[in-house]
This record gives structure tokens, C-alpha cells and sequence, in this order.
């Protein structure tokens, strides 16, 4: 692996040193296929690749700059500079071919629009960028574009949004497009009510894009995501929670079933928190950190399921040293819980009855609405008697 990284950067180097040194510099759209061919290492998880992606962005930018106006004339180079600016390239490089009305029909409003969501300008983005079939361009330009109108529509209309993004991914497969496109859907997707398109989308996303550059940055997120999305499962989605995290790296599945676990529990979730400590626990060493947590989360969740006994000694025989402060808190908590369930009720003396039929008690609002639903129904079943 090493060696083939050093041989990657060192490519890198020639094919930048070549762009600097050759007699007449390349056409901008053969300098974005090389940005591109970079992207694509970097979603497959060349660090070599993202090392270099700098370097060669600059050699871009100043090969740009000394390119003849007249060059920009060409659709295929007009593309090529909407996509620099879509892939992170430098507004202010663009910004004087702009400016220079050296972009023609039928590319100037693609280029205009690009110029204009990388400033930051989001309406006059959609107002000249929207109306563009990304089909309609070089695919390789249309991907990106794709994922611009995904983002630029994504707060107002999620629909639209997931529509854009699949075109991404069809008009860029394999590469860094297909890879952001396919984190955005995973997070607008609702697993509440479409658990198997989520699943679908981290499938995908995982078998294509596990080493991608930008996945460890992910993954604590999807981790919260995929805590809080199984929280409403019910018995007939257990198993395909099980089948999707059987993908994984038995480690991974672990770490993934000690945080749904404890979401669950902590959320009031009693059966599935007990399905999901009893696999990390099965995944877990014994006697390990995440074993005991395990059997936290077991434990307490025999309690909130009146199990009371059972989970309460099940807590007792745990080590706490080897619980965090969170998690030491809701075994603390879970204990607590049970001994007050136990308690036996302790009867009224004739004191305390003649005290708390002294004390005014004013209604709270939930008590009137209470009285008044109650009333309305006597009134129905009255209405029902007298027929």
C-alpha cells in the first residue's frame, strides 16, 4: 500500500510538472479529466490522491489564467470551467472570463450560475442553474450540476432533492459525486417510514465507498443516525436491521448495536434495547468495557420492562470503574427506578388525610381538559340512552 501510494504521488508530480513545462498547456477540459481521475482515487480512499488534489487544483488555476480568451469560446472548455468551479475550484478565476464575456451561449448562464452558488448568491443559482437538464450536458459536467441543484432545493423540497441526487449518481458512477450523493440521500432519507430504501442507500454506500477519504468524517454521523432511525422498529423489522449490519465488521456491528442499545433506553425503548445489548454483547469479549456496557443496557432495560428483580441484579454484579460517567449515571438511574418500583406504598394517617383535604388544589389545565372530554362523553352515552 505504501509503495503504491508514493508511486501515485509521484505520477501526480509528473503529470503536474508536464502541465507546467509543456510547449502549449492543455485544453481546460483535459485539465478537469485529470481533476476528475484525482476525485476518483479519493473516493476509493487514496490518500496519495487527496495529498495531491491541492497541488494540482493551483496548477489548474494558474493554467486558467493564462489560457487566451478565445479558448473559453469552446463548449467543451466554457463546461470545463463550470465544473472547475463546482468541484472547489477558485471563484476568482472564473469570475474575469465572466466578467470578460468570454463564455458564450449556450454555456453562459451554466457558468454564470456555478460563479454564482460558489459566492454564495443561492437565488440567482436557481434562477439560472434550475432550469438546466443535467442530462442535457457532458455527463461528467451534468453529475455535478446534479448535485448543485440537489443542495439548492434540498431545505424546501426534499423530493425534488433525492430526484436530483439519483441523477448525480447515474450520470457519475464510481466517482467522488456518486460518493457525496449517496451521504446526502442516506441523511434525507426517513427511516421511520422507509426503512429499506435507507438501508438500500447505506448499503450502497458502504460496498462502494467504505475507504472513501471523507467516510471516517461520516461515520459518527450515521452512528447517530441509524441510533435514532431504529428507535420505532418494531418485531417485524429486527431482522433486517440484523441482515444490514451483518455487512459490517464484527467490531463495527458491535459499536453500532452499544449505541442503538443505549439510544433505545434511554429513549423508553425497553424491547428493542434488549435485542440490540444481547448482539453487542454477543459480539463483545468477556469481561471487556463493551461487554459490561452491554449488560448495562440489558439491565436496564429488564427494569423499564418491570422485570425488576432480574435487571436489578444483573446491575449489581456490574464493575462501574468500567463504565463512562454517562453510563455510570444511567445505571445509577435504572437502580433507582427499580428500588422505588419495590417500595412497598405507605398508608395515610388520619393526619395526613385531614392535611391534604385542607390544602386547596387549583386544576391544572390538563385536569380541565381531562374533565371536559369526560363530560362531553357523558353527555354522548346519555344522548346514546335515551334512543
Amino acid at each position: 500500500m505504501r509503495a503504491a501510494a508514493i508511486g501515485f504521488a509521484l505520477s501526480m508530480s509528473a503529470l503536474t510538472s508536464a502541465f507546467a513545462q509543456a510547449p502549449d498547456s492543455p485544453e481546460p477540459f483535459q485539465l478537469i479529466r485529470s481533476l476528475q481521475i484525482i476525485q476518483s482515487q479519493i473516493a476509493t480512499g487514496s490518500q496519495a490522491a487527496y495529498m495531491a488534489q491541492p497541488k494540482l487544483m493551483s496548477q489548474i488555476a494558474d493554467d486558467f489564467l493564462r489560457t487566451p480568451m478565445s479558448v473559453w469560446q469552446e463548449e467543451r472548455n466554457a463546461q470545463a470551467a463550470a465544473t472547475y468551479l463546482f468541484s472547489g475550484g477558485s471563484a476568482s478565476v472564473i469570475r474575469p472570463l465572466v466578467q470578460a464575456n468570454a463564455i458564450q451561449e449556450p454555456s453562459r448562464a451554466l457558468v454564470r450560475g456555478a460563479l454564482a452558488y460558489v459566492e454564495g448568491r443561492a437565488q440567482e443559482a436557481m434562477t439560472l442553474l434550475m432550469s438546466i437538464d443535467a442530462r442535457s450536458v457532458n455527463p461528467n459536467l451534468g453529475g455535478h450540476l446534479a448535485l448543485v441543484q440537489a443542495a439548492l432545493v434540498g431545505a424546501k423540497d426534499p423530493v425534488a432533492a433525492s430526484g436530483f441526487l439519483d441523477t448525480a449518481r447515474l450520470l457519475m458512477p464510481g466517482s467522488l459525486v456518486e460518493e457525496a450523493a449517496l451521504r446526502r440521500q442516506i441523511f434525507m432519507t426517513d427511516a421511520n417510514t422507509s426503512l429499506d430504501k435507507f438501508f438500500l442507500m447505506a448499503r450502497q454506500y458502504f460496498q462502494r465507498y467504505r475507504n472513501s477519504v471523507y467516510a471516517s468524517n461520516y461515520w459518527p454521523q450515521f452512528t447517530h443516525l441509524l441510533s435514532h432511525s431504529t428507535l420505532s422498529a418494531q418485531e417485524g423489522d429486527f431482522e433486517k436491521i440484523e441482515t444490514f449490519l451483518a455487512d459490517f465488521k464484527p467490531l463495527e456491528q458491535r459499536d453500532l448495536y452499544l449505541n442503538m442499545a443505549q439510544s433505545a433506553i434511554r429513549q423508553g425503548h425497553a424491547k428493542n434495547a434488549q435485542r440490540w445489548a444481547r448482539n453487542a454483547r454477543n459480539l463483545s469479549a468477556t469481561g471487556s468495557p463493551e461487554a459490561v456496557r452491554a449488560e448495562l443496557y440489558d439491565g436496564a432495560a429488564m427494569i423499564a420492562d418491570n422485570r425488576l428483580t432480574e435487571g436489578l441484579r444483573k446491575l449489581q454484579t456490574l464493575p462501574e470503574r468500567e463504565l463512562s460517567g454517562e453510563d455510570r449515571e444511567l445505571g445509577v438511574a435504572a437502580k433507582a427506578l427499580a428500588a422505588k418500583l419495590r417500595a412497598p406504598i405507605a398508608p395515610l394517617n388520619q393526619a395526613s388525610i385531614d392535611r391534604l383535604a385542607r390544602t386547596p388544589v387549583e386544576p391544572r389545565p390538563v385536569f380541565l381538559a381531562a374533565q371536559q372530554a369526560i363530560s362531553e362523553a357523558d353527555k354522548l352515552l346519555n344522548k346514546d340512552a335515551q334512543k
